[in-house]
């Protein structure tokens, strides 16, 4: 015969006595952004190390809540926007406004796609804006994580200083891992020294993230407007799949226009 199955009234086990885990985001120090979908994840990963596929989908998931359910890690506070002129959907212009062919990137400073389309087709992207054939924006999605936010705060309060290209310039070539630590507030700073910037006046917009409500507000546009991804590319208002190469670059300019 088959052994009987248990009671369904068998007596509960005693409630455990160790030490409770701590809430999600507990430790952070005080007006630190709550613990992201992608911090979470991480932190998932380790408990289910091994499980390889666990972790993927953990992550994937993450990634994509981090934009649809909590937005960008900024801090919260006044909306100060940009105390220098932007260009078309509030991005950075390059080139002449009267160009005829409007070029728009939405990047993320820790994207290392967006820094490889910076190595390829940057070089054809100033060339055409300096010939005069094409206007190019570039609009700051930070989606990667705490330091996305912290590069592109710092690069718009570069801008006030009117040295925002140099900055973005700098942020690509030297590129360090996804949220490894680099990207600190004295490095940006830094940073802004190397890129020919003097004076207070961007230390202090760096350290306060004076503009990262603003990236939330620009960010979710963005998304509005159904950017999911880094690099994204419009050309004359409509989505380009890709630009890798400055010839593609070229055949989306002569199909726009």
């Amino acid at each position: 015969m088959p052994p009987e199955r248990e009671s369904r009234t068998r007596p509960e086990p005693p409630p455990r006595t160790g030490p409770k885990r701590p809430p999600p985001g507990a430790g952070r120090a005080p007006g630190e952004p709550p613990e992201s979908g992608v911090e979470q994840a991480a932190r998932l990963a380790r408990r289910l190390r091994g499980s390889t596929w666990l972790i993927v989908a953990v992550l994937v998931i993450a990634g994509i809540a981090i934009t649809a359910r909590e937005g960008i890690q900024a801090r919260k506070g006044p909306l100060v926007r940009p105390a220098h002129a932007l260009g078309p959907n509030q991005g950075e212009l390059l080139g002449k406004p009267s160009a005829p062919v409007l070029v728009e990137e939405y990047g993320d400073f820790q994207c290392p796609a967006c820094a490889n389309f910076q190595t390829a087709v940057g070089p054809t992207v100033r060339q055409l804006a300096d010939q005069g054939r094409i206007r190019f924006v570039f609009h700051e999605q930070p989606i990667l994580g705490r330091e996305s936010v912290l590069a592109a705060n710092a690069a718009t309060c570069a801008g006030d200083q009117g040295k925002f290209w140099p900055y973005h310039d700098l942020l690509y070539a030297e590129q360090a891992p996804e949220n490894s630590g680099a990207l600190t507030a004295d490095r940006l700073i830094q940073l802004g020294t190397r890129a020919g910037i003097g004076g207070t006046a961007f230390a202090r917009c760096v350290r306060g993230g004076t503009y990262e409500p603003w990236l939330r507000q620009v960010t979710n546009q963005g998304s509005v407007r159904g950017v999911n991804a880094t690099p994204s590319f419009y050309v004359d208002g409509r989505r380009v799949d890709s630009i890798a190469t400055p010839q593609a670059l070229r055949e989306a300019v002569a199909n726009g226009g």
